[in-house]
């Protein structure tokens, strides 16, 4: 190899290995800022996880509510963490969810229910009827009251549930506050962990699909067989992303059918054309016929 090409390769390497040691070193010092009692909030992901179903709750009313009673193996089911004396995040999650959940065709309560947990041992339950009130009124669907459920329980219940899913938050003392991730979870009917969707804004479609997966298949149609080929998960991401190259093979099984579609009705009028033509090609000698008796006068048929 060229001196000149040896340099540019050593050249490219030098500068290669330096970016993956700043970017290291970044990371490192990202760390190191961040105070130790917060580098546990996140979601260690357990998916297909049980989530438990002996759980007990208190729902709005104070009524004792076992988990399972309401993940009964018929429906998905949304589950959600909050605390409703949260000052920003929770309500950001929760109007989010709200604000896409009433842009796709299912409703809560028909074809999936939404569980939400407070993680805060000591919330007020009138707090929680106030928040789930205020959700119902902006989702503005009848059947959403009797399946969105507000629970309410003690630390170890809460810890149950959040470690069997891995949702890591931490109580600030000092400023008394959750330190939480901002997540969605997906559930199986059975109450297994299917998918989790992260950020503050859920795209209406990420939750659709997020859901049809979940189903098990209860609620695929041809509409929703469509949208689980033509989208996968990308764990990266942290969201659906469609696939070009399927969405490419469905638009080229789209053409070939109206093709077929518009071969199949010219060949069905050109063959009417035909019999029309062959029709009256047979009844020419007897309309000619018809025609030369029309000709002749009542005393000529006489003679």
């Amino acid at each position: 190899m060229p001196i000149s090409g040896l340099l540019g390769l050593a050249l490219v390497l030098a500068v290669a290995t330096s970016a993956r040691t700043s970017s290291a070193q970044a990371m490192a010092t990202q760390e190191e800022a961040t105070p130790r009692e917060l580098r546990s909030v996140k979601i260690d992901e357990q998916l297909d996880a049980q989530v438990p179903l002996d759980a007990t709750f208190r729902d709005t009313e104070g009524k004792p509510v076992r988990l399972g009673d309401l993940i009964d193996g018929k429906r998905p089911t949304l589950l959600t963490f909050a605390y409703f004396n949260c000052p920003v995040l929770c309500s950001v999650i929760l109007n989010s969810a709200v604000d896409s959940l009433s842009k796709i065709p299912w409703t809560i309560g028909r074809e999936f229910d939404v569980i939400t947990i407070s993680i805060d041992p000591n919330e007020a339950p009138a707090r929680a009827v106030k928040k789930h009130d205020a959700l119902i009124a902006q989702y503005g669907r009848a059947d959403a009251a009797r399946g969105w459920h507000f629970l309410l329980g003690d630390e170890r219940q809460i810890a149950r549930v959040t470690g069997a899913v891995g949702y890591r938050f931490h109580y600030d003392d000092e400023t008394q506050q959750f330190a939480h991730p901002g997540a969605l979870i997906l559930l199986q009917p059975n109450g297994r962990v299917s998918r989790y969707l992260y950020g503050l804004e859920y795209p209406p479609n990420d939750l659709r699909i997020g859901l049809l997966e979940a189903s098990e298949g209860k609620l695929i149609g041809a509409v929703e067989q469509v949208l689980l080929f033509c989208y996968r998960y990308d764990a990266h991401q942290g969201k659906y992303v469609i696939v070009a190259t399927r969405v490419m093979r469905i638009g080229a099984g789209g053409m070939g059918l109206v093709l077929c579609v518009f071969l199949a009705v010219f060949w069905y009028r050109e063959r009417r054309r035909i019999r029309g033509a062959r029709s009256l090609a047979s009844d020419a000698p007897v309309l000619s016929k018809l025609s030369s008796t029309d000709g002749v006068t009542p005393m000529e048929t006489r003679t």
